[in-house]
């Protein structure tokens, strides 16, 4: 019985297979007579799952859908995929987005990348009809992309289908990501954002698969939708803009589809009037701290002033940002008159910050 359960397990999918061949190998992989890589890559299998396993050609097919809306809205698009290995996803992405068969191109260029130029002649030989667009470069995303040869901010898109997890640093890796995008432009990623025990079997007897445990990824590289987000957020992104996954169910989701948008670097300014808003009697602490900020502000080239609430009503506040000190001695709305209304009414309406 459990001969004929493991049969029908590995004729089932590539995943059931992987898992099979791999179960039946493993106490040789811990006793370390074996490696498990070799395992692996028996019958092209660790091939075979990457690019068959369960929900990737789903979501492959879902950044193609994507792209293509993204294509027509934007047909003049610089485009780079980060760890392109053999082009599985490349290709539908490309099919998707012009090019072959006699239409147009909807992109001006895509840039192929890897770490190693390995699989580069196989690419080239598979992506031919769009030859005159692609363009093939080494790229280690755990290193500086610029010293790499690349342009940046170069590029109006940038495609990653489970690569970026298998990184030493989330943090390095997406600050070096956000460098290869325009302000505006898309990142169209594929992860691992809930890890099932099929892939822990398969992958976790792998070096690779714990390369993230100083980062904080403990039991594997893989992280939540939720800390992608805020991941993203620090390094310059907008978070998750959408997400789609491999299955409805949440319990059987494996992969996510996630876009994230990179973010124009906020320039700081300092304006040009402020206007500091003391208490009526301001204890010492409060005029010293008003005076300090002043030769401060004047130092830096803006023009500061000292008044009370109520005289603020006497202040065009236009074009002049305001700090209010008033509530540094008692809460101002603890007794408020129509006057003070009136002047809190007036700062916050008609100033400029």
């Amino acid at each position: 019985a459990e001969e004929e359960l493991l049969a029908r397990v590995e004729k089932s999918s590539t995943d059931g297979a992987a898992v099979c061949h791999h179960g039946r190998r493993l106490l040789e992989i811990l006793r370390g007579q074996v490696q498990p890589l070799e395992v692996l890559q028996e019958d092209n299998l660790l091939e075979a799952y990457y690019s068959q396993g369960v929900g990737r050609q789903k979501t492959v097919a879902q950044v193609a859908e994507y792209m293509d809306l993204l294509a027509h809205k934007s047909p003049d698009m610089n485009i780079l995929e980060i760890g392109a290995g053999t082009g599985a996803t490349t290709l539908p992405v490309m099919q998707a987005i012009g090019g072959i068969d006699g239409s147009a191109p909807r992109f001006s260029s895509y840039t192929f990348t890897d770490t190693s130029s390995e699989h580069f002649e196989k690419a080239r030989d598979k992506l031919k009809p769009w030859a005159s667009v692609t363009k093939f470069h080494k790229l280690n995303i755990e290193e500086e992309p610029v010293s790499q040869g690349l342009e940046d901010e170069g590029y109006d898109v940038v495609i990653a289908s489970n690569i970026l997890h298998a990184t030493h640093s989330m943090d390095s890796t997406m600050a070096h990501v956000r460098k290869l995008i325009k302000p505006g432009g898309k990142l169209v990623f594929v992860e691992t954002t809930h890890d099932l025990l099929r892939t822990s079997m398969v992958l976790g007897t792998l070096p690779g698969w714990w390369m993230g445990q100083a980062d904080g990824r403990q039991w594997s590289p893989n992280m939540s939708q939720q800390r992608w987000h805020d991941t993203l957020v620090q390094q310059g992104f907008s978070g998750i803009d959408t997400a789609v996954h491999d299955s409805e169910e949440a319990r059987d989701r494996c992969f996510s589809m996630m876009i994230s948008t990179a973010t124009p670097v906020p320039i700081k300014t300092i304006p040009d009037q402020i206007l500091i808003i003391e208490p009526d009697h301001p204890i010492t602490e409060i005029q010293s701290l008003s005076h300090t900020v002043i030769e401060c502000l004047r130092d830096m080239g803006s023009s500061a002033s000292i008044t009370t609430l109520d005289q603020t009503l006497k202040w065009d506040l236009s074009n002049m940002e305001c700090i209010v000190m008033t509530e540094a001695v008692q809460p101002l709305l603890m007794d408020m008159n129509t006057s003070t209304f009136d002047a809190v009414k007036h700062v916050i309406l008609n100033s400029a910050g």
